[in-house]
């Protein structure tokens, strides 16, 4: 008989495991982890609200029927367009790639508008757009396969204690380490994986990691790994270098410890003791966000974006 409290024991309906649907677009869930929210209309009408924007936007459809016309080579690609409704400009916002506006030594779209309004040409018609190249539909088939080797790919599960969990709580690696404490038995923590999980996904070619620690019966180790591996609780290519790296075979624990008192020590002496409990530390280990119960992802992202910056930065070497 399986021990109380274990997967074994309390096993959950199929209808409770949430699978992540397959991607529709050219575009995979990482290659949104600079960005807070979903390349969809939806989501930039939630751009549009926290941004303040005062003016329409296109959607241009599934067909990409616009940017295919007027031959958008990367994203943002401006085209200022006159009352005659004459293209007079095309290309790039400014002339930096940096963040930061004291670099920016020419803004030629703002140049180009302004002249316009003006009643003056235009200084410079054209320059090279610099930004993400446009992700056309067809790539889609690409996603769809690297979607296929996602799904197979196996989750792993480890026992640890309580100093192998400090020693990870100590964080000298530079990425953020997301921890969750949760047990199958838990209905909240079963309700929340996905999300975490998802979030997990949509950073994880960034320096982010999601740290799971079951507090499940050792004994059930391998039900757990089935579970974690339906909710695609599993490390990226780029995450499972970086594991190689530190000498760990997995993202995934469950915790051997009798009592979780040295556990609450080793992770955070906030834990208040129940499930979830879900802990974000930076590279130097400093918490940056704790949260007792299910969380809300989008503050979560908020949190996780607005640590990562929503910059491309070349990430450091593991370890360093």
């Amino acid at each position: 008989m399986a021990a109380p409290g274990s997967v074994n024991s309390r096993r959950k309906s199929p209808a409770r495991v949430t699978m992540h649907p397959p991607p529709a677009s050219g575009l995979p869930p990482h290659e949104l982890g600079h960005s807070i929210y979903a390349n969809t209309l939806a989501d930039s009408k939630r751009y549009a609200s926290d941004l303040g924007w005062n003016f329409p936007f296109l959607y241009d459809g599934d067909q990409q029927v616009i940017a295919r016309a007027y031959g958008c080579l990367a994203t943002p690609h401006v085209f200022v367009i006159d009352q005659e409704r004459k293209l007079r400009y095309s290309g790039r916002f400014d002339d930096s790639r940096l963040p930061d506006p004291a670099t920016v030594q020419h803004a030629d779209a703002r140049n180009a508008i302004e002249a316009l309004l003006a009643g003056q040409p235009v200084p410079v018609a054209t320059t090279r757009p610099h930004g993400c190249s446009t992700k056309w539909k067809e790539r889609a088939a690409h996603v769809a396969k690297e979607e296929t080797e996602w799904q197979a790919a196996k989750a792993t599960v480890a026992e640890i204690d309580a100093a192998g969990v400090a020693a990870l709580r100590r964080n000298d690696t530079g990425k953020l380490r997301l921890f969750n404490i949760w047990a199958s038995y838990c209905e909240p923590c079963v309700e929340e994986m996905p999300d975490l999980t998802a979030i997990a996904r949509k950073f994880s070619r960034r320096e982010f990691e999601l740290i799971t620690l079951s507090l499940d019966d050792p004994a059930d180790k391998e039900p757990v790994a089935e579970f974690l591996g339906k909710q695609r609780a599993v490390p990226s290519a780029q995450l499972q270098k970086t594991l190689e790296a530190e000498g760990r075979a997995t993202n995934n624990y469950i915790y051997t410890g009798a009592s979780t008192d040295p556990l609450a020590e080793a992770l955070d002496p906030e834990w208040p003791g129940a499930t979830p409990y879900t802990v974000l530390v930076d590279g130097q280990g400093k918490v940056l966000y704790r949260h007792s119960g299910t969380i809300d992802p989008e503050e979560l992202k908020k949190v996780i974006l607005d640590t990562l910056t929503p910059y491309h930065t070349t990430p450091a070497p593991a370890g360093k």
